[in-house]
């Protein structure tokens, strides 16, 4: 874990984040259109009320998959032109989502 104090130290993170990604090509296209990342945040604020330290902790999760531009689409239009098989993964990580987006906290 790597901590960090503003959105500099954010920033140059991401960036060093991005150069490691694999960047290769090989017969069937560029490496990173078939590599996933996966970046975690979690941001603690400590704010002082009457004396009394109260800590927040927020986690944040952000995936980027491959060939998951296709949840875009419409999905019978998808189905149409690819089939159902090949893409039941997209879409059973497109309805998790959906019902993810759902819950109220």
């Amino acid at each position: 874990m790597k901590v960090i104090n503003d959105i500099n130290q954010f920033a140059d993170l991401y960036s060093l984040g991005l150069q490691n990604r694999t960047t290769l090509t090989n017969e069937f296209g560029r490496l990173t259109d078939k590599s996933a990342a996966v970046l975690n945040v979690q941001i603690i604020q400590v704010s002082e009320t009457s004396g009394e330290s109260q800590v927040t902790v927020n986690r944040v999760t952000f995936v980027d998959s491959p060939g998951t531009e296709i949840l875009a689409q419409d999905p019978e239009t998808v189905r149409m032109k690819q089939g159902a098989t090949p893409n039941q993964g997209m879409f059973a990580l497109q309805d998790v989502a959906m019902d993810l987006d759902s819950v109220k906290v």
